[in-house]
């Protein structure tokens, strides 16, 4: 079960498509467990605290998927917009309905 509610995050992330096709930016996307850390790399990476709002403990705290489009530690001086897609974990500590309902 767990591996085909992973699956389908994976494909909706990679089947999302670029706001402007003749410039596609690198995307990376964050899968993991619950409390892994993926929402504050997400911040960290893009300097976008609202967007990422990462819950500084093992608790769960992104319930949908969230496309940040930043640049590289939120300064334009790094180079080209990328997309950053944080992802609900795995584990949900509000419970296993949780889980089965993403």
């Amino acid at each position: 079960k767990a591996e085909s509610e992973r699956d389908k995050y994976l494909l909706q992330a990679y089947t999302l498509e670029p706001e402007n096709k003749d410039e596609a930016s690198p995307t990376f996307v964050a899968v993991g467990l619950t409390g892994t850390g993926k929402s504050e790399m997400c911040y960290w990476m893009t300097g976008d605290l609202a967007s990422c709002n990462p819950s500084g403990s093992m608790q769960s705290n992104t319930s949908q998927v969230q496309v940040v489009k930043a640049y590289p530690f939120n300064d334009p001086k790094m180079g080209e917009r990328f997309r950053w897609i944080d992802t609900p974990g795995r584990g949900d500590t509000r419970g296993e309905g949780n889980d089965t309902s993403m």
